[in-house]
């Protein structure tokens, strides 16, 4: 697997994470805390597109 992909694998595990973690806090339904998840949404599905866009080059 070539550096790119590497780099925006951790990318995805690094968001992964954080919106797990962020979902647990969602308990307290913080306005704050539901436009983290949002932008951390939005820039999972960003980094995944250009994963799989990679990935599927030759």
């Amino acid at each position: 697997m070539n550096r790119e992909l590497e780099v925006l694998k951790r990318e995805i595990n690094e968001i992964r994470s954080k919106l797990n973690k962020v979902s647990l806090v969602l308990l307290d339904k913080d306005e704050k805390d539901i436009r983290d998840i949002i932008e951390l949404s939005k820039k999972m599905d960003i980094l995944i597109t250009k994963y799989t866009i990679l990935d599927q080059k030759p």
